[in-house]
């Protein structure tokens, strides 16, 4: 699978969601019993059309709120969808080259390269143009920082640094938005050492991701008390809703033994919390805290439904929904 939810390419694969070939000595059969992923559940497999359908509600949530705050309060929780989505896609794609002893530091670094620099230098770009001719002098210099953080991946200690999310200077910062993206870079510098040392250690990589979930959410709650802007933009108080989306993939294989009833109940809840969330969470409450919950665990509850559910067959994999998802991120 590549990171954003596709099949690799053939000549990547193989026979890629085969079972695992019997073990041909003492310590392959030790491998296997500690291996993340001995028989890959084929929802990891294929093409999931619902959740580029989620990503499409991911974006649509953000839109709606810089666009109609007071009507649709709660819509930066996009934000926190997309951070499960993307732990839970990128965690399957390490956790099952790891399994295969097909990991390469190079290319997971490639892949990134490839898909996130092409459009961000395009917005970088457009922005450091357009702002030459429309900015004086100070503002030039401020977007210039801006554009410097983006292109580093550290836009979410600059605004942390400059102010919050929600202050009222926030609409003259026109790369605001990276802040989010330079978290799940950040995330993706540590993750994957973290479980290739897992692995190498022969550690279950489920409990590393559980315990890591643990800590950065008791984080989240003890620094929110005293800072909420620094625990709005740190990258350890936020990779918790990257890491659930990272348990769910390491436990997938469970939950796809789950009965129908179950599954379709999950998708609805997982609906109904993101919708719930839209609506009633709102900038004055303390975020992310306890309140990211709602839209957290509505991601994960849609994401481990799996494709089949009601919720996901029916709105997440609609045609519409799938091709806004698939253009989400440019």
């Amino acid at each position: 699978m590549n990171d954003d939810g596709t099949i690799k390419e053939p000549a990547e694969t193989g026979s890629h969601f085969a079972a695992s070939p019997a073990p041909s000595s003492r310590a392959d059969e030790e491998a296997r019993s500690w291996n993340p992923l001995p028989q890959p559940p084929s929802s990891l497999g294929v093409y999931r059309a619902d959740i580029d359908g989620l990503r499409a509600i991911a974006v649509a949530f953000v839109v709606a709120y810089h666009n109609f705050p007071k009507s649709m309060p709660g819509g930066f929780i996009g934000v926190d969808v997309f951070f499960v989505i993307s732990g839970f896609l990128i965690t399957s794609i390490i956790a099952e080259d790891l399994a295969r002893e097909r990991f390469r530091f190079r290319e997971f670094y490639g892949r990134r390269v490839r898909r996130i620099f092409p459009a961000l230098a395009i917005v970088l770009a457009a922005c450091l143009g357009v702002g030459a001719i429309l900015l004086d002098p100070n503002e030039y210099k401020a977007l210039g920082l801006q554009v410097g953080a983006g292109a580093g991946f550290l836009s979410n200690a600059l605004f942390w640094a400059q102010a919050g999310y929600f202050d009222e200077a926030a609409e003259f910062k026109p790369l605001l938005h990276l802040w989010s993206l330079a978290i799940e870079e950040q995330f993706y510098f540590l993750w994957p050492l973290a479980l290739f040392l897992c692995r190498r250690l022969r550690r279950p990589l489920w409990a590393l991701a559980a315990a890591a979930t643990a800590a950065s959410f008791a984080l989240n709650l003890y620094v929110i008390e005293g800072d909420r802007v620094a625990d709005f933009y740190f990258v350890f108080t936020r990779i918790w809703e990257l890491l659930i989306g990272g348990v769910l993939a390491l436990t997938a294989a469970s939950a796809s033994r789950l009965s129908s009833t179950l599954v379709n109940g999950a998708s609805a809840i997982g609906l109904g919390l993101l919708f719930v969330s839209l609506m009633f969470v709102n900038a004055d409450q303390p975020f992310p805290g306890w309140i990211a919950l709602a839209p957290v665990v509505g991601s994960a509850l849609l994401i481990g439904a799996g494709p089949q559910a009601a919720a996901n067959a029916r709105f997440l994999s609609n045609r519409v929904m799938v091709a806004i998802g698939k253009i989400s991120y440019p």
